[in-house]
């Protein structure tokens, strides 16, 4: 079947040389931010030209847009903040207690660390358990001991967030305790009624780091990475060195393998947990502006207009009784 020019129009067509950015342009944006000390945002960029009527930097093309602050959240009245002093450049706390490429050395950190949790302490009020975290490190940021866990309940803090920074103020966790109760009793609910027997109770200890998952992605990744293909070939002519046969399929977003093998259950679950994705979608937006804005970027260039449920991801998966090893 042909490709609808119209509709992948903005693919096929080439950015024109105007609207893409040199170093020269990216240069000239952060000195004069640093001049003014600024920093780099939509609303920098839009008063560039009041800034400098000199400027060479274009009006406000679309692409590309300065990098999201992944770590900004917006915090209101039902949000707690806690600075800790852990410190994620010490080297204590970078070099991993394991050999990422040994299976046994994963599975002895693994279950080291299983034991360690089994005793982790626990706080008896929210101030107490800030304490007793932020007890874990030293002066110097780092861990005291490997085996020093503590139990965060979000009991102790109902319907709020609880923001967790490390010693320079980015963002390390970020705990919710505001779904409402009949949407997590009606999500269990749905996947016992449509997974049944898949769901039961795992000892993480005895089993091996596999567990059953469903992928259900609208746009799945191009399969044809594209590297070292000229730039101005239409995806249609590119061929692959000694190969005749070539399907144009592979060279369009779609969706994944199990997402139509299982399209029944996929679309039952959309159904069911409507309320849920909505929810969710709502909180990311609400939480995490700028995350969910580079996000939506992505969610809403789709072919044909389509609109996904759960905006602005484009897809979710479901695991089950799942267990891992360390990673």
């Amino acid at each position: 079947m042909p490709r609808d020019t119209d509709a992948w129009s903005v693919c096929m067509t080439p950015v024109p040389d105007q609207a893409l950015w040199g170093l020269d342009i990216v240069t000239e944006i952060h000195q004069l931010a640093a001049k003014h000390n600024v920093k780099v945002d939509r609303l920098f960029l839009e008063q560039v030209r009041l800034l400098n009527p000199q400027t060479h930097v274009p009006m406000l093309p679309p692409l590309p847009l300065p990098p999201p602050d992944w770590d900004r959240t917006k915090d209101n009245a039902h949000t707690i903040t806690w600075n800790i002093p852990f410190d994620p450049e010490h080297q204590y706390n970078i070099k991993p207690g394991f050999t990422s490429s040994s299976k046994s050395s994963r599975l002895a950190f693994t279950n080291a660390h299983r034991e360690h949790a089994k005793k982790a302490r626990v706080p008896k009020s929210l101030s107490d358990t800030r304490k007793k975290v932020c007890g874990q490190f030293g002066k110097t940021g780092a861990k005291k001991k490997d085996s020093n866990y503590t139990l965060i309940d979000t009991a102790l803090f109902p319907k709020k967030k609880l923001k967790i920074n490390d010693k320079f103020g980015s963002l390390l966790a970020c705990l919710v305790a505001t779904m409402p109760d009949e949407l997590r009793n009606e999500a269990l609910s749905t996947f016992h009624r449509i997974f049944g027997a898949v769901l039961k109770s795992t000892d993480s200890s005895t089993e091996s780091g596999g567990f059953q998952a469903l992928h259900c992605s609208y746009y799945n990744r191009f399969s044809r990475q594209g590297t070292n293909t000229p730039g101005d070939a239409h995806p249609t002519s590119i061929r692959r060195e000694g190969k005749a046969h070539f399907h144009t399929r592979t060279n369009m977003p779609r969706e994944s393998r199990e997402g139509e093998e299982y399209h029944n259950i996929k679309v039952e679950l959309l159904q069911e947990l409507d309320r849920l994705f909505k929810w969710i979608s709502q909180l990311v937006e609400s939480l995490l502006p700028d995350s969910f804005e580079a996000l939506e970027i992505v969610a809403d260039v789709l072919p044909l207009g389509e609109v996904l449920p759960v905006h602005p991801f484009t897809g979710f998966v479901i695991n089950f009784n799942v267990t891992t090893l360390v990673h």
